[in-house]
């Protein structure tokens, strides 16, 4: 990291830092839908160094990636971060399952053997199909898309 890269890191640091405590003083109470990421773990480690008062919540459908227990796991071991996991009603995750697909929630982030943990300065997607070429990413549970010709109106097509 050189020492402009340097810089505009400590920028953003103390920026993050400014927010984060102006959220926990001013919106009380703060409480932090904590998804595990490395932009999260971040968040996370921040509230703690600064030492904000802001609850870490997590939903657990039953449905998330071994390592993510393995983690949530590791955290509370270490005594890094008190993190509340809710579990919503099975009987209606099944519902939303049923009605809108297993990613009917959120847009759809890959599945598993289908990504891998990113590195260190990788881009934030960039373990997603990580086996296939540029052009040909898609799993076959998540079709690739791409805007439809004829001018900007924000729809997708099959590619």
């Amino acid at each position: 990291m050189d020492s402009t890269q340097r810089t505009e890191l400590d920028r953003k640091i103390e920026v993050s830092c400014a927010l984060l405590t102006k959220a926990a003083s001013e919106y009380r109470p703060v409480a932090y839908a904590n998804s595990l990421v490395a932009e999260a773990m971040v968040l996370t480690n921040l509230i703690r160094i600064l030492g904000l008062e802001v609850s870490m919540f997590r939903i657990d459908t039953g449905r998330l990636p071994a390592e993510t227990y393995a983690l949530m796991h590791s955290l509370r071991k270490v005594g890094t971060m008190k993190l509340r996991v809710a579990y919503p009603d099975g009987e209606k995750v099944t519902d939303l399952v049923s009605k809108w697909g297993v990613n009917g929630f959120y847009e759809s982030i890959g599945c598993d053997p289908c990504t891998r943990a990113t590195q260190v300065g990788e881009l934030s997607r960039a373990g997603r199909w990580w086996w296939e070429h540029e052009s040909a990413r898609e799993c076959g549970l998540h079709p690739r898309m791409k805007p439809k010709s004829g001018g900007g109106d924000g729809q997708l097509a099959r590619v």
